[in-house]
């Protein structure tokens, strides 16, 4: 690395760690003992943006970093906005759960009414959500019509457009999935590999991990190995596997039902596999110091939320493994709101939509290798210092 290079990396690093989130607030529910934060990590003509988390154990950190991640997201698909992400540090199965959920709004209802918009998350849905917002004369969308009146009717269309089919399934059930699908596509081609013969294993068969696969299958590639929590299926063959024949549904695969040539086996197995791509696409911290030196695929990319802890990142940056993280990966869902909102692409054009992903995932990806590759930094640490010049 020639001393520009190191000049360019630290000073990006310093930009980075000096930089704190516009506004973090701390909520106390009286009648429940809730606590819950708002995180804005940053605000992009008048907006920002980000889910609604109910788990207990939540905190301010756990909001804050969120937050930061989603402006990662956000400009990696061209999404004018900040990132933002509330935490409510509640059980989200309590019979108080919606109530304690309307009142954290309640009391962020000036932030809502102007600046914050918001979906589902871990621990909330977006009926939950919409019913909640509905009771203090809210939508997810409110914000939007106020910073960009003339543009009200992109928010409608905004939510017609997650309902349209693709394939048989709602957009909003295929834009994660596919939007890691063309990160594993990116990857490959920055290898100089041909994604059609290429082998993949998914650890993760839910919504994420499912599409993943029958996109990277109708581009050609072979999937050699998937998984659900409780194991996995390899394919005997190199051939890889039929994933039309498996049957999954809620994400768990009824092994007694396996189409011909798979076996099951183990998660921890599924890891070690010599594929050319593993995608993790199930939880976070399944790639860890333990068991990361055992990882055999040459591209890790990450379809879940932080599935590669710090010290595992630190032995697959020693074993020269190519990593495309989670918040380059996963930000399909984000994309569809960059092509409405932003770009404007009709509601009633699914597929367009979905090439807007692709163009944005597929380029923010292939910058994040080659950057990090000049520069000598990590992967993970490349793409932050790449997608920080971005908003």
């Amino acid at each position: 690395i020639d001393a520009r290079a190191m000049f360019r990396v630290c000073r990006q690093l310093s930009m980075q760690a000096q930089r704190f989130p516009h506004l973090v607030t701390r909520w106390h529910d009286n009648l429940t003992g809730a606590k819950g934060y708002l995180a804005i990590d940053r605000i992009v003509d008048g907006l920002c943006g980000g889910g609604t988390r109910m788990m207990e154990g939540g905190d301010e950190e756990l909001a804050t970093r969120l937050a930061r991640v989603m402006s990662y997201k956000c400009a990696g698909v061209g999404l004018r906005i900040g990132g933002a992400k509330a935490v409510i540090d509640f059980p989200h199965d309590h019979p108080e759960s919606t109530n304690v959920l309307r009142r954290f709004y309640l009391a962020h209802r000036p932030l809502m009414r102007e600046t914050y918009l918001t979906a589902q998350d871990l621990g909330t849905s977006m009926a939950q959500i919409e019913g909640v917002l509905a009771d203090i004369d809210l939508d997810a969308m409110t914000a939007w019509d106020y910073q960009h009146p003339t543009l009200k009717d992109r928010a409608q269309e905004m939510i017609t457009c997650l309902q349209q089919k693709v394939d048989g399934l709602p957009l909003s059930e295929v834009s994660s999935g596919r939007g890691t699908a063309f990160a594993v596509m990116a990857a490959l081609q920055c290898q100089g590999k041909s994604v059609k013969g290429a082998t993949v294993a998914i650890q993760g068969f839910g919504s994420v991990g499912a599409e993943t696969a029958r996109e990277l299958v109708r581009a050609g590639a072979r999937i050699t190995a998937v998984s659900d929590r409780f194991g996995a299926v390899l394919a005997s063959s190199a051939e890889g596997m039929d994933i039309d024949a498996l049957h999954a549904p809620d994400g768990v695969i009824d092994t007694m039902r396996l189409p011909a040539g798979c076996r099951t086996d183990s998660n921890a197995h599924l890891l070690t596999l010599p594929a050319d791509v593993l995608v993790l696409a199930a939880t976070s911290h399944v790639v860890h110091a333990k068991n990361a030196d055992g990882v055999a695929a040459q591209v890790v990319v990450e379809g879940a939320n932080d599935p590669v802890t710090p010290e595992g990142d630190a032995v697959l940056q020693r074993k020269g493994t190519i990593l495309v993280p989670d918040f380059v990966a996963s930000a399909g869902g984000v994309g569809t709101y960059a092509a409405i909102l932003n770009a404007g692409i009709p509601a009633t054009e699914p597929r367009q939509v979905l090439d807007y992903v692709r163009r944005h995932i597929e380029r923010t990806t292939q910058a994040v290798i080659t950057t990090s590759q000049r520069d000598g930094c990590w992967y993970r640490q490349g793409a932050r210092n790449l997608l920080e010049q971005q908003q």
